[in-house]
């Protein structure tokens, strides 16, 4: 007799799944119970071989707080062609082996309720390529992380993004979705929706651009900080020689914990702090990473005489902000006030009280950050200057050459993602004519042969991009200021 037909065998059965719930239910709560009350682990020395492994293959344990299906990954650009006219290269991702099996650069697989996904890491932002080469800790200077989470709300608000065209899709390339995966998929769809539900309307206003990030916005809204400064936008930095570093941000605010700091590009994704502090060592083996990382030489010709001539300059000019490099490098880590700096004022002052008081007792991150806001920017190192462009911390500037020209001297627009590399005035290339904003730089060649919705257009006139200040080096000579940029060259 079988246990449907049998009504011993059939309560026995029962009994049985009810006690393996009750175990399942007891063992998950006191895994839950465990994880709120043991101790923090403390601080390692990290292992920078492991940390450099884990910036590319490594979901940093954050997969079931922020990942998208690998079906539905793959089948938006055949569903969406309107959203991702370029693929998903139009919003700046890249893969490694130039083609598009698997994850691209910045993401890696793991697995969420036994469904494959794609789940960001911290090469999203700070891989990028330069002359046909992947560099780890340059800038993605083609992403955009807002037009890309755009994407994804108005294809699920489309009604076009259902379970059916994601397996029409994947039925196609020899992986159709098994009833698992349907379930799975159509459940972290519905959980996609319902956050972004939660989230402000009509929030998304292609202001940022390639190459940038409002990340403190971010901040503010996962800590629900409400106030009115919302121009927190700033180029992505590179991650070069962290070593030096003893602040973060382009403001200098932060202190403390490095491992913490770097746990702050987490909070955007909603996981506590508790959890990343539970699970510190993957971050204590990044920073180890970064502390030794260190840029590609310029990959072109360099004029020796010119660049030492160059090198005397810095050393008056330009290294008492800057620091100074060569076998034993320093970083002085000033903060320079708006006053005298006189770039865009925003991101200046958009650490206020409100996000100071959340990030110093948010969860258990009391007692290990500092914060100390003031209107000033902290002048970046300048290790691999030259991977960098456009320049300022708002990148309003598109090359070295015209930050060492009076800010009326600078071009008020050009265009960003699909960038040609200018090798001479070192940054992006910029044909120059008059337009209707005074000096403006006209698409390169690369960016004419891509659609023109995902070349997208820099304004330095607008509030949060402006072009003004750093006047420092502006007074040097023409032969000075080119001996300087051939010694930034070698840095």
């Amino acid at each position: 007799m079988t246990v449907a037909t049998n009504p011993k065998r059939r309560i026995s059965f029962w009994r049985g799944v009810l006690g393996i719930v009750l175990v399942g239910a007891a063992a998950f709560g006191g895994w839950r119970a465990w994880e709120r009350f043991r101790p923090l682990p403390a601080p390692t020395q990290g292992d920078a071989a492991r940390g450099g492994v884990a910036f590319y293959d490594s979901d940093l344990g954050s997969a079931l707080y922020s990942s998208l299906p690998r079906a539905v990954f793959e089948a938006m650009p055949e569903i969406f062609p309107d959203l991702l006219p370029d693929g998903w290269e139009g919003v700046g991702l890249f893969w490694r082996d130039g083609g598009h099996d698997g994850p691209p650069v910045g993401t890696v697989r793991a697995s969420v309720f036994g469904l494959e996904v794609y789940s960001p890491n911290c090469a999203i932002c700070h891989a990028g390529k330069f002359n046909g080469k992947i560099v780890a800790g340059m800038p993605n200077l083609d992403l955009d992380i807002q037009l890309l989470t755009h994407t994804l709300q108005t294809a699920l608000d489309s009604g076009r993004l259902t379970v059916d065209a994601i397996d029409e899709v994947a039925r196609k390339h020899g992986r159709a979705l098994g009833t698992f995966d349907r379930i799975s998929t159509a459940f972290i769809l519905d959980r996609m929706k319902a956050t972004f539900a939660k989230g402000p309307k009509d929030w998304y206003h292609d202001d940022v651009g390639p190459g940038r990030s409002d990340a403190l916005a971010g901040w503010k809204r996962a800590l629900g900080v409400r106030d009115e400064h919302g121009i927190t936008w700033v180029d992505l930095p590179p991650i070069f020689n962290q070593r030096l570093k003893e602040r973060t941000l382009y403001d200098g605010s932060i202190t403390g914990d490095m491992s913490a700091r770097v746990m702050l590009t987490e909070l955007r994704k909603g996981r506590p702090a508790r959890d990343l502090l539970l699970h510190r060592e993957v971050f204590d083996d990044l920073v180890a990473w970064m502390d030794v990382l260190t840029p590609p030489p310029y990959p072109f010709a360099i004029d020796r005489d010119l660049a030492m001539r160059g090198k005397s300059t810095f050393e008056t000019t330009c290294s008492t902000c800057h620091g100074t490099y060569g076998e034993h490098p320093t970083y002085p880590n000033k903060r320079i006030d708006l006053s005298r700096v006189d770039t865009d004022s925003e991101r200046a002052s958009a650490m206020t009280q409100g996000v100071v008081d959340a990030l110093e007792h948010y969860d258990s991150l009391k007692g290990i950050l500092h914060i100390e806001p003031r209107a000033a920017y902290m002048p970046p190192a300048l290790d691999g200057v030259y991977l960098t462009a456009p320049y300022l911390h708002d990148g309003s500037v598109p090359t070295l050459w015209h930050l060492l020209q009076a800010p009326e001297k600078r071009p008020n627009v050009f265009y960003r993602r699909w960038n040609e590399f200018d090798p001479k005035r070192v940054g992006i290339v910029c044909d120059e004519v008059q337009g209707e904003s005074g000096l403006e730089c006209t698409p390169d060649a690369t960016q004419k042969k891509h659609d023109p919705r995902t070349v997208w257009r820099f304004d330095a006139r607008k509030i949060g991009n402006r072009n003004t200040g750093h006047t420092f080096g502006t007074s040097l000579s023409d032969d000075e200021k080119t001996a300087l940029i051939e010694y930034l060259k070698t840095i």
